[in-house]
């Protein structure tokens, strides 16, 4: 990713934090998570509005579902609630102003000048992506078991079998990502 993508997406993750949702997703993966998921909120139809204008503003780029691609490239990230009301009257205000005032109509020129069209949607590619993820939490899993076994922290026997266990996962990913 390029250094001017992760700053757009860090300016989404805090505006997701700054409305009441994890500080580790975006904005996107928050309200495709709802959408996909109306069992854990009883204001689905309030989700349903927001993806409808995000998907809407984004579809030049990436198509007709950016809120789901953007909530599995996140590896399913799950929330807990849906925030405070008055936490959600300032996510829609920040959806809002934002599609409305900058996305819409910077996207939507500049995919006219330049004739860009939306990316499919490569699920193959977000496997991937959440795999080699998966891959790295379970190194900073054998670095903290390792660092806990030095300093005398954990049981040695609970260690050794999480070590294990890691290993073999770790393995299994790492089998998947060569195949593709």
């Amino acid at each position: 990713m390029s250094y001017g993508f992760n700053i757009l997406i860090s300016i989404d993750q805090l505006g997701n934090t700054i409305s009441g949702g994890n500080p580790d997703s975006t904005i996107s993966a928050r309200v495709g998570y709802f959408t996909q998921n109306p069992s854990q909120t009883k204001i689905y139809y309030y989700w349903k509005g927001l993806e409808k204008l995000i998907n809407f503003s984004f579809y030049p780029l990436d198509g007709p579902e950016h809120c789901h691609q953007a909530y599995n490239k996140e590896g399913g990230v799950a929330y807990v609630n849906t925030g405070k009301d008055w936490m959600r009257f300032v996510l829609s205000f920040i959806i809002i102003s934002t599609c409305i005032g900058i996305i819409i109509p910077l996207v939507y020129t500049i995919t006219f000048l330049f004739n860009i069209k939306p990316k499919p949607d490569n699920i193959d590619d977000i496997l991937i992506q959440s795999l080699e993820a998966t891959n790295r939490e379970i190194d900073n899993v054998f670095h903290l078991l390792a660092e806990q076994t030095k300093q005398g922290k954990s049981k040695i026997e609970l260690t050794q079998n999480a070590l294990k266990i890691a290993e073999e996962v770790k393995s299994k990913i790492n089998n998947l990502v060569l195949m593709n």
